[in-house]
């Protein structure tokens, strides 16, 4: 930008989760798990804390950031900062949801294909500056788009799509 002057906004995005997401992640493969009516496995003691955004939230303040708010040269995370979650928590709020019944089986790091020290053990945006310059605000709560994921399919990986043309 000071070499060239071009102007730039970049948006950090935090735990998105949402409809298309594949198993890789740990929402859709706790609930495709659930669906399959298999305990979602949690790696480590289940205490690591997270704060997801919907991917219809995160699309909300990418359209602040480029078409509502004209600053220019700014960096903003994109997330949730008011739900904070145990994964343990999340998938028994999943089992919840679902309502099956189901306990969340445990795996040793040495068991999985993890290692605990590259575990984040507290990941939660600090988005105020989102909010205090775009007015990012969440519109959709945890449960409310755990409800809607819950009756999606989720596949295990991205399949490329092989029906479209350029």
């Amino acid at each position: 930008s000071e070499r060239y002057g071009f102007s730039y906004k970049i948006l950090r995005f935090f735990n998105i989760y949402g409809p298309g997401q594949v198993a890789e992640f740990i929402i859709p493969r706790f609930i495709k798990a659930v669906n399959e009516n298999t305990s979602p496995l949690i790696y480590g003691n289940g205490k690591q804390v997270r704060a997801f955004c919907h991917v219809m939230d995160a699309a909300f303040g990418i359209w602040l950031a480029l078409v509502k708010n004209p600053l220019e040269n700014q960096i903003f995370n994109i997330g949730n900062d008011d739900e904070p979650i145990t994964v343990y928590d999340l998938a028994k709020k999943i089992i919840e949801l679902s309502g099956k019944r189901l306990e969340p089986k445990f795996v040793s790091w040495k068991d999985s294909d993890r290692t605990e020290s590259r575990d984040i053990k507290n990941r939660i945006a600090d988005i105020s500056k989102a909010r205090e310059l775009l007015g990012f605000y969440l519109r959709i709560p945890l449960q409310d788009g755990l409800s809607e994921l819950i009756k999606c399919r989720i596949e295990d990986t991205w399949v490329e799509p092989t029906n479209y043309k350029i």
